[in-house]
């Protein structure tokens, strides 16, 4: 057999690849990370294992605390690590579980409330705060931030130290980062883009909550203006106006857009503003072009033009008699701003579980996310799942008594029906087909059986077969002989699932290259064949149907077995899907897999060689092919 040298595999030529699990003959290696906060500071230890190997206990100390153990999961007491005989058998994430020592002093849950920050009170324990080297004592467990609102106000924000005193017992301080930032209540935004007025109205308008005296007033497209900011705007025509009718307190700032009507010439339009119950008061003339243009009117201005502020005021907009026509659009009125204390505990966005892929993007946040929901697993079986669905697909809004049909919501019964009346089926929402491996059994334990891709489904089930996803609107549908939409309602969980199934099996690729989703015999359950899609469509649907309840309760049974909701308890597989908990995360994702399919250039060429693959680390992209 010709020898090849050592090549690196880009992401294309993955479709080689199969997992190192199903690789007869292959010596697995898996990664351990150790996961434990020492000073403040998250430390994260990593070691590798062989398969089916026993692991080393980390030897760890930590002032004034004792280490219980280590778990998989620091909320479930029975994912405790025995390490003489718990041996590895995927990747695996352990977190020390640290108690306080007996007389240790600390301080813990920390919250601001009306800019004072309260934690939980020690009996018999005083406090010293220190800030910016500045010490202060304190006999309560209350500290009020905005006597030091100066330094909370920094980009940054400033740290503070509180540490608990209480006689004979050791004190363990706590530092945190505290910022103040300034936020603004609108009491007007009107962007136009979903209100309707097809001809000219002089009086009261209510559309959408919104409510405005005008006169020569329609809304509609801006004609040839540049429609960065939407696709429809008001058209003022002769001397028509805008005027608030509600009145506005605690005024900040008003902004709107100004435009000449498709090739209308320029029109001038002014800005007047009263008290309640006094008389109109000219504060701006602008003169429109055939471009938007934002004026904006502060505090100051107002003021200036003897406006009292302390009053509530009235706003009109008013284009000068002419027979042009002015586009006014996106209109904001902000309101006076409200100083808001933040922990950084808080500003943290992500969980414990996605902790390490704060900050990542691109390539190194797809890998990230792909070891952790690889790690502490255990792979269901097919079998299994069938059990699993009748409890994890219940329906909330049919107060769990049924599960809910993928793609056309049916009712179906809480309990496995394999055959006859009542029957339902499990749906590879990525095709059985497409997944790089043969027809699935009841005992696989693989990519064809992970629960994450299954949903409890009927008759549907024949009508999409192994048909790729494409655009549609309204209920499910097939399009044309090997395309299918899920419909508006299941469309998001579709393109939820699809992406962690990507990110999970590095050999499953998301494109929107039709050739390639095609129902093709001579690729289907092989890996060249796996590919699912479209790619393109997926961002939107993700927007379009957001995360439901169902999905949520999806999750955590298939990641912890259990959710308060439900009675009945499951076998869980140990993982999540990442963008269910983070929606945040699906569009970096979304960006990468598109610039990779956006690259990829598919070419097979085989001969008879045998692969051998060195799958001890996921970053790594080279192999030896003999």
């Amino acid at each position: 057999m010709k020898k090849l040298s050592t090549i690196i595999l880009s992401m294309g030529l993955l479709i080689f690849l199969v997992s190192c699990e199903f690789i007869p003959g292959f010596e697995t290696k898996y990664t351990v990370r150790f996961h434990y906060h020492i000073d403040n500071a998250q430390v994260s230890d990593e070691r590798e294992y062989k398969k089916d190997e026993l692991i080393d206990e980390p030897v760890i100390t930590k002032d004034n605390y004792i280490l219980v153990g280590w778990y998989k999961d620091l909320e479930q007491e029975d994912s405790k690590w025995t390490f003489s005989t718990d041996v590895i058998t995927s990747n695996l994430i352990l977190h020390a579980k640290w108690e306080l020592e007996e007389l240790a002093v600390a301080v813990s849950n920390l919250k601001i409330t009306n800019n004072i920050l309260t934690w939980d009170s020690e009996l018999d324990a005083t406090y010293q705060i220190t800030i910016n080297n500045e010490i202060i004592d304190l006999d309560t467990n209350t500290f009020d931030l905005s006597l030091y609102q100066t330094l909370f106000s920094k980009d940054l924000g400033e740290k503070i130290i509180i540490n608990p005193i209480k006689e004979n017992h050791k004190s363990v301080s706590k530092e945190v980062t505290i910022t103040y930032n300034e936020e603004h209540d609108e009491a007007l935004n009107i962007d136009f883009e979903d209100l309707s007025q097809n001809s000219y109205l002089t009086g009261l308008f209510e559309d959408e909550g919104i409510k405005l005296n005008v006169s020569d007033f329609l809304v509609g497209t801006k004609g040839n203006n540049d429609n960065t900011n939407g696709q429809r705007a008001v058209r003022i025509r002769n001397s028509g106006f805008i005027e608030t009718v509600d009145p506005i307190l605690n005024f900040y700032e008003l902004s709107y857009y100004i435009a000449s009507y498709s090739s209308h010439a320029s029109s001038s339009v002014n800005l007047y503003i009263k008290n309640v119950g006094e008389d109109y008061i000219l504060v701006r003339t602008n003169e429109t072009t055939s471009t938007p243009t934002e004026v904006i009117v502060n505090k100051t201005d107002l003021t200036n033009n003897g406006i009292d502020l302390t009053k509530a005021i009235i706003i009109k907009i008013e284009k000068t008699s002419s027979n042009n026509t002015a586009n006014i659009d996106d209109i904001i009125v902000k309101q006076n701003p409200k100083g808001v204390y933040i922990l950084k505990e808080e500003t943290i966005e992500l969980t414990d579980y996605y902790r390490s892929v704060e900050g990542l993007e691109g390539e190194e946040l797809v890998l990230e996310l792909r070891f952790i929901i690889s790690a502490n697993i255990t792979n269901t079986s097919y079998g299994e799942a069938r059990d699993i669905l009748a409890v994890s697909d219940r329906d909330p809004n049919d107060n769990y008594n049924s599960l809910r049909g993928m793609y056309d919501q049916d009712k179906i019964a809480t309990h496995w029906i394999g055959k006859g009346e009542g029957s339902w089926q499990r749906e590879h929402v990525w095709p059985n087909s497409k997944l790089g491996m043969g027809r699935v059994a009841n005992s696989n334990r693989n990519q064809a059986s992970d629960i994450h891709n299954l949903r409890a489904i009927t008759g549907v089930n024949q009508t999409r077969s192994n048909r790729f996803f494409t655009e549609g609107i309204g209920a499910y549908t097939t399009v044309d002989a090997n395309a299918f939409y899920p419909g508006d309602i299941d469309k998001g969980d579709v393109a939820r699932i699809l992406m962690y199934m990507a990110v999970r099996y590095d050999f499953l690729k998301l494109t929107s290259n039709e050739t390639l989703l095609t129902n093709n015999k001579n690729t289907n359950y092989k890996v060249e064949g796996a590919y699912g899609g479209r790619l393109d469509l997926l961002l939107d649907w993700h927007l379009a149907d957001p995360v439901d309840q169902l999905e949520i309760n999806r999750n955590e049974l298939f990641y912890s077995g259990s959710i308060d909701s439900i009675e009945e308890v499951v076998k869980p597989q140990g993982n999540r899907n990442p963008f269910i908990d983070h929606p945040e995360l699906f569009n970096l994702v979304f960006e990468y897999f598109t610039q990779i399919d956006n690259a990829r250039k598919v070419s097979y060429h085989y001969e008879n060689n045998h692969v051998l693959i060195d799958y001890t680390n996921l970053r790594k992209k080279h192999f030896e092919i003999n």
